[in-house]
């Protein structure tokens, strides 16, 4: 395994591998702390089309500091606030943030 830590920004690093990973449409895997402070592990992939209604979000998400993710296991969209994600594992590397 190979760790990543934040010699960028905390903010800057995760961007970039969640774009990265956007670019391919390859599955990664994904920590974050739910609303409820529980720690929660899924693979995902962003840019997902399928299962859309066609009527678009009533919200932009970037406006609210969140990313939408296509949940591989439960099969469904998921809204993640990006400063609650600690690690990001992406093609064999995981990027980590130092709290």
């Amino acid at each position: 395994m190979i760790y990543k830590t934040n010699n960028m920004k905390e903010n800057n690093i995760k961007n970039a591998v969640l774009e990265s990973s956007l670019k391919s449409g390859r599955i990664f895997s994904i920590k974050f702390r739910k609303l409820d402070g529980t720690v929660k592990t899924i693979n995902a992939r962003l840019g997902v089309r399928k299962y859309l209604n066609g009527k678009g979000m009533r919200y932009v998400p970037e406006n609210h500091n969140l990313i939408i993710i296509y949940s591989m296991t439960d099969k469904g969209y998921r809204a993640i606030k990006k400063h609650n994600i600690e690690s990001i594992k992406y093609n064999g590397v995981i990027y980590s943030s130092l709290i």
